[in-house]
């Protein structure tokens, strides 16, 4: 967990409430699915699974909702919403850089909320994201990470062959995708 935690203020700080509160969701799910693998758990394991669940159920930050003003996310991540909203929809190329593997997904989760939530121009009461379609790309991780948050090879491939089709105009990615990649040429990359 004390991994986790880091990584919970570093996106509170970072990203803001929003954010963290799905940092410490991807943890528990982690910390669940170690507690309780199937059907042969020991009683020490439920009883961890117990405990957990209890201490997500005593942390009320996992039921934040996105507002219309975005005022449980970072300056941050109003600004790349504003880029993303400035830029042209036609042939929309874009790789987003991260320096982290949970900082990826739940930027993503961000964007999909946003366009859920907000959906439509700006002007109409939406954020103006519905062109975005974006995708995750990361590294593997390691065995002893909390969040869980690993990319093997083929879903690596899967979203590269993806997003060199079409199928997604975004990439979230870590530094995985920094070189030796054959990725089309983009219209906007953001670090």
């Amino acid at each position: 967990m004390k991994s986790a935690f880091g990584t919970y203020l570093y996106a509170q700080n970072e990203l803001g409430p929003w954010c963290s509160a799905k940092i410490w969701d991807y943890a528990f799910e982690g910390i669940d699915e170690e507690a309780y693998p199937g059907q042969h758990s020991t009683t020490k394991g439920l009883e961890k699974l117990r405990d957990l669940k209890e201490a997500k159920r005593l942390v009320p930050i996992s039921r934040l909702q996105l507002d219309r003003e975005l005022t449980v996310v970072t300056e941050k991540l109003r600004t790349l919403l504003e880029i993303l909203r400035q830029s042209p929809r036609e042939g929309f190329c874009a790789i987003l850089f991260v320096e982290r593997r949970p900082t990826a997904h739940v930027i993503h989760d961000f964007l999909n909320e946003c366009k859920k939530r907000f959906p439509g121009e700006k002007g109409q009461g939406g954020l103006g994201l519905d062109f975005l379609n974006s995708a995750v790309i990361t590294g593997h991780g390691s065995k002893t990470d909390a969040l869980q948050l690993k990319m093997q090879l083929r879903d690596q491939r899967r979203v590269l062959n993806g997003f060199r089709k079409g199928a997604f105009n975004m990439l979230i990615a870590t530094d995985v995708a920094e070189e030796g990649l054959d990725i089309r040429r983009c219209k906007l990359v953001v670090r």
